[in-house]
């Protein structure tokens, strides 16, 4: 479907060069864009990145057509319906509040004095709702368009691509009393012409990993990229990053040895014999032990086929393929 916005009594279609200084007037009012999928279209909100970008406005997926990228099933259909108000709390719908299982830093112990109890009643609390470090990946997916396909994407979706979308899912979004934008690293497409330059970027956007806070023993950060590899070294395994070739990240022997476990048939998937090989997405919290050398405190990862497009396990390949056709 071609996507068209309804914007002061005119149609544009999605890629109109006319479409932004349309979206310039009515930017600061309170008028909104509609996407026309449907009779009588669907009201939609403008956010201002580099350029005017239209978002769908949060609850009214359902209502798009099927077709149109702004569809997204009811939430208590997704999965996202247990989450939505508790461990994704949306203020506004460029304000996005995520509540994790996981911290963001190791924080120094102030262990009880000795002797103190407490003489209160035993207070019986209903567990809270709280996403995993696999939850926010499958959020970020989600929000950057990944888990779905279109036709135009065809062979575009490289790691630059990948890259920008993420951050931009990420904006707008607090988790921990900070936001998820600058507590999330996702490498750049390396060129070797560049290397220096991208490394210094890198250098610079983790360097708050180093910064002092008090009662914090690490700050930690969450990494996204496609895992390239495993080598066993004399401290652990050391986990090569497509696209960061300079920067591995460590991780201890016991841990990467549950991680296999964990994630046996991921891991197997990539070694399959078939003609588009799938890729192995990873998340990992991460904090740096010293300058530069980075160490996983968790991990988790996801299956992809080589376009970027979600896989339960290798079974949905073949139905994937037909549904979205690479070039052999």
């Amino acid at each position: 479907m071609d996507t068209r916005y309804f914007v002061r009594g005119r149609v544009f279609p999605a890629g109109d060069g006319q479409l932004q200084a349309a979206l310039a007037r009515i930017y600061e009012s309170s008028e909104r864009p509609r996407c026309m999928c449907v009779q009588g279209g669907v009201e939609m909100y403008i956010a201002r990145h580099a350029e005017f970008v239209i978002k769908r406005m949060p609850g009214t997926g359902h209502l798009h057509h099927a077709t149109c990228p702004s569809f997204e099933p009811e939430a208590g259909e997704s999965g996202l319906g247990e989450l939505i108000g508790e461990a994704i709390v949306e203020h506004a719908p460029e304000q996005v509040e995520i509540r994790t299982a996981f911290p963001l830093a190791r924080v120094a112990g102030k262990p009880m004095p000795k002797g103190e109890q407490a003489d209160d009643p035993v207070v019986v609390s209903a567990p809270r709702k709280r996403m995993s470090l696999r939850a926010v990946l499958h959020f970020l997916y989600d929000r950057a368009g990944f888990n779905r396909w279109y036709p135009a994407m065809e062979g575009r979706r490289s790691q630059a691509v990948i890259q920008r979308y993420l951050i931009a899912a990420a904006k707008g979004v607090t988790l921990k009393g900070g936001t998820l934008e600058e507590r999330l690293y996702v490498p750049e497409q390396f060129r070797l012409a560049d290397a220096e330059e991208i490394g210094q970027r890198r250098r610079r956007k983790l360097a708050m990993l180093m910064s002092p806070e008090s009662d914090v023993s690490f700050k930690m950060a969450i990494v996204v990229g496609q895992l390239n590899g495993v080598e066993a070294t004399a401290y652990g395994r050391r986990l090569a990053i497509k696209h960061m070739p300079d920067v591995p990240l460590y991780i201890d022997t016991k841990a990467w040895e549950k991680a296999e476990r964990g994630y046996k048939s991921i891991l197997q998937a990539v070694d399959a014999d078939v003609v588009h090989k799938p890729r192995i997405v990873l998340a990992a919290l991460i904090y740096a032990k010293r300058e530069h050398l980075y160490q996983v405190d968790s991990l988790t990862m996801m299956l992809v086929t080589d376009q970027w497009i979600p896989l339960d396990g290798l079974y949905e390949l073949p139905l994937i393929e037909v549904l979205a056709p690479t070039e052999i």
